[in-house]
Formats: structure tokens, sequence, C-alpha cells
């Protein structure tokens, strides 16, 4: 909805919120007056949407802001932020060139009907938003540059460790084989040269153990072969 002069009234009711600045606990321009912030989306909805756009749907303001081409100002972190190249803090002139959205984009629509001075204002701010998103691009390339080259240093590290235990496996391997042969080379020395273990005398509880150098004690001592 427009008034007679044309202006839009949702964008009037809009920047008489922020210039009134009575509710800034809950929307504002952000420092630099480029974009506004909504603090709290609940009070503003109970509080400030009933009072200037008879209403309190939310989403349907939101559709409002995207119907005249603001966008998110992801930079702010606080709220939600939203921002327009001509939505200006103490601009009124510009907001005046605000439409909304046809099929076509509303920035070379505004653009070709705009005075040269609007026009590098225009200029300027959208050079400053690619600027800003080449250098977001930039970063996120750099972090990502990072996360490879410490993937890199990792596997080298993984790589590393299984070569030192596969080298220690081996060493077990060959100091398994060397005491199994040694083993096996022993045995066979003693089958070799005759030697076999020596079997323990049996001893029976009831028989004193007699050897062969008894008997013949006993016979001399005896001389009779009843014994």
């Amino acid at each position: 909805m427009k008034t007679s002069e044309g202006k839009s009234i949702f964008l009037l009711n809009l920047t008489d919120i922020l210039n009134e600045n009575l509710h800034h606990n809950i929307i504002s321009w952000s420092n630099d007056g480029k974009s506004f912030i909504i603090y709290n989306i609940k009070d503003f909805t109970d509080k400030i949407l009933p009072s200037f756009f008879k209403h309190k749907n939310f989403p349907s303001f939101h559709r409002q802001l995207n119907l005249y081409g603001f966008i998110r100002d992801k930079k702010i972190l606080v709220g939600k932020a939203f921002k327009h190249p001509l939505f200006i803090k103490d601009r009124p002139d510009l907001t005046e060139n605000i439409h909304k959205k046809q099929k076509e984009s509303l920035i070379p629509v505004v653009f070709n009907n705009s005075s040269p001075a609007l026009k590098n204002i225009i200029i300027c701010n959208t050079l400053k938003e690619l600027s800003a998103k080449h250098n977001k691009i930039g970063q996120k390339l750099d972090k990502v540059s990072g996360k490879v080259a410490e993937l890199i240093n990792f596997q080298k590290f993984i790589n590393d460790e299984n070569k030192t235990m596969m080298n220690d496996v081996d060493k077990a391997k060959n100091i398994m084989i060397y005491f199994a042969n040694w083993i096996k080379n022993r045995t066979n020395n003693f089958n070799f040269y005759g030697m076999k273990k020596e079997t323990p005398v049996r001893k029976n509880s009831d028989v004193e153990e007699i050897h062969e150098s008894s008997w013949n004690e006993r016979l001399t001592y005896c001389g009779s072969d009843d014994f």
C-alpha cells in the first residue's frame, strides 16, 4: 500500500519505528546505519507489529521485506539484521526509490531510473557487498586449505606409525623363528650324540632300594644260598 504521494506505507512505518528510537531494545539501526536489527522477535511481534502494521504475523512482515528487496545482513551476529542498498539511516530520499520486486531484479530497475548520484551510491554499495562476499569466500578457502593440510599431516602420521608397527611385528617374528630353530637344533643334537634323559630310579615305600654292589656284600657275609 502507498500514500497519495506514492510512498510505501510499509517502508514509512519501518522508518518511523527506527527513527523514533522508542523501542531500541527491540529494534534499532545498526552502528553504521546501513542495516536494522530486530533483537527480540517475540517482543517485536507482540508489541511493534500490532501498533504499526495491524497484525501479529512476523512471517508476513518478513515476506514484505523480501518483496522490497531486503536481505539478511549476516555480518551482524546479534538478533536478525536486514539491509537494502537504498535503506540507510538519515537518507529518506533514497527510500523513495525502493519498490516492490517485479519479475526482474530490483536493483537494475532502480538503477536504470536513477540519477547519476544515486547510481554511484548503488554501485558503491554493490561493490562493497561483492568485496565483503569475496573476502568471506577467501576466508572459507583458507580454512578449507588448513583442514586439508591437517588431514595430510595426520595421514602421514598414521602411515609412519603403521610402518613402525610392521617393523616391530617383523622383529618379533624373527625372534620367535630364531628361538624355534634353536630349540629344534638342541633336540637334534641330543639325538645325534645318543643322549637321553636319565630315568629316575623308582622307589617302593616298603622295600629298600638295592644296588648291584649291595648284593655282592650280602652274599659274602652270609655264605649261604638260603639267603
